[in-house]
Formats: structure tokens, sequence, C-alpha cells
């Protein structure tokens, strides 16, 4: 298998992660719109949603390790995710321009 496709996986799997996590925190604090709808990824790059996505990075990013007292960071994850997140949006923003 390529490094590229072993890449573009890792991307789309961390991508997929960051996605469950951002549902479960709408999940638990619903929005104020009746007819806002999470079905969709891009929904991560809704402004009204920053709070929610804020938070499931900070999920994502911290050790959820019973044994250890205090969760610690994984700085390199949370490196990873934003220049995921950078590059995803460029790839959404292009993809809305030629569809109109």
């Amino acid at each position: 298998m390529s490094e590229v496709a072993k890449s573009v996986r890792m991307d789309l799997r961390r991508l997929a992660s960051l996605f469950i996590t951002f549902k479960q925190v709408l999940h638990r604090n619903p929005c104020l719109n009746e007819d806002c709808n999470h079905d969709d990824s891009s929904s991560l790059l809704v402004r009204s949603h920053f709070y929610a996505l804020e938070d499931a990075i900070n999920i994502q990013c911290t050790d959820c390790d019973e044994s250890a007292t205090d969760a610690g960071l994984k700085a390199g994850l949370k490196i990873a995710i934003y220049y995921l997140l950078k590059k995803w949006g460029k790839n959404c923003q292009s993809v809305t321009l030629e569809m109109q």
C-alpha cells in the first residue's frame, strides 16, 4: 500500500472520529435553531458550532487514562487536527464554489 493511501486513510479516520465526538458534544448541548442538521460533516465548519468543535478537539486531544490522576494533552494530535481542518476547509470551500 502506498504512503499516500495510508496518509489519506489516517486523515479520514481522524476526521471521522472528530465528527463523531462533535455530534456527541452537540447532543449534550443542543443548538438553539430547530432547523440545524448535523448529518453532514461540513457542519464542523459552521461558525455557530465553533464551541462544539472546540470541545470536540479538546476531548480528542486529552489522554483519558483511568490510571492517571490528570489527563495529559496530546499536542501532536492537536497540531495534526489543525492542519487537517485547514486542508479540509479549503477543499470544502472549493467544492462549494464549484457547486454554485
